[in-house]
């Protein structure tokens, strides 16, 4: 339930009632079903990025971002401006 008051509360602050409801309808959907994609064996959501940062270009805008060259989200490799592949 956290993350869905968490997101009534900031949409609530930018968007008056329309943000809290988004934002509601927001966390619900992150902490819901999409988050549990990203749990792995032991529960946790973990992250690992490069020491090294450059400019990335990527699919939302604004599409230039400077960024670490490698981003990865438990399993899932978000970018690999490196090379270095899944582990």
């Amino acid at each position: 339930m956290a993350p869905v008051v968490a997101g009534a509360a900031i949409g609530a602050y930018v968007g008056g009632v329309v943000g809290a409801v988004a934002g509601a309808a927001l966390g619900l959907i992150l902490g819901g079903a999409s988050s549990s994609v990203l749990l792995d064996e032991k529960d946790s959501i973990w992250y690992t990025d490069a020491k090294s940062w450059g400019i990335i270009v990527i699919p939302v805008p604004p599409f230039v971002q400077y960024l670490p060259k490698y981003f990865r989200i438990s399993a899932y490799t978000l970018w690999d401006g490196l090379g270095i592949g899944n582990p």
